[in-house]
């Protein structure tokens, strides 16, 4: 049984060397190999204290690269985060170092880009759909509307 587990904490370690992995992630891995929790606990500590998992720079990176890539707002990837089992503190870390003028730009980009591709004719059927948009990438619905509304009003 300890042979098991040591070869899971070296597959682990490679798995987790690749790129930031949680510890929900981990869970998961783990026991598709049938490793007993007891040794999932070990082999988790053991990667945090040798800095192959951490939570906190797993937070940040994967905020940063969900805003960057795919365009998602706070909301989304807070509760993305908040599925993974990662604690609040640092969900608020992560999201506190997108920057606001970067987070408007986007929002702005998403609306301008989501106007272009409407093909509504009324007023009220555009900023629905460009609002519906947006909030389903994850911004916060009183912001996106704000941001409809002067888009809408100052073309």
């Amino acid at each position: 049984m300890k042979e098991k587990a040591d070869r899971a904490r070296l597959d682990a370690m490679h798995w987790a060397a690749r790129r930031e992995r949680c510890p929900a992630e981990l869970k998961v891995f783990l026991r598709r190999k049938e490793i007993a929790e007891k040794a999932i606990l070990e082999i988790q500590d053991f990667l945090e204290k040798e800095g192959y998992m951490n939570v906190r720079r797993y937070a940040c990176a994967f905020a940063r690269d969900k805003f960057r890539f795919n365009q998602w707002g706070r909301y989304r990837i807070f509760k993305e985060l908040q599925a993974r089992e990662i604690p609040a503190a640092q969900i608020n870390e992560a999201l506190a170092s997108i920057s606001e003028e970067e987070y408007l730009e986007t929002l702005d980009k998403l609306l301008e880009s989501k106007l272009a591709r409407t093909t509504a004719s009324s007023r009220i059927a555009i900023l629905h759909k460009i609002t519906t948009f947006a909030v389903q990438k994850g911004f916060e619905p009183a912001l996106v509307r704000e941001r409809a509304e002067q888009l809408l009003n100052h073309p």
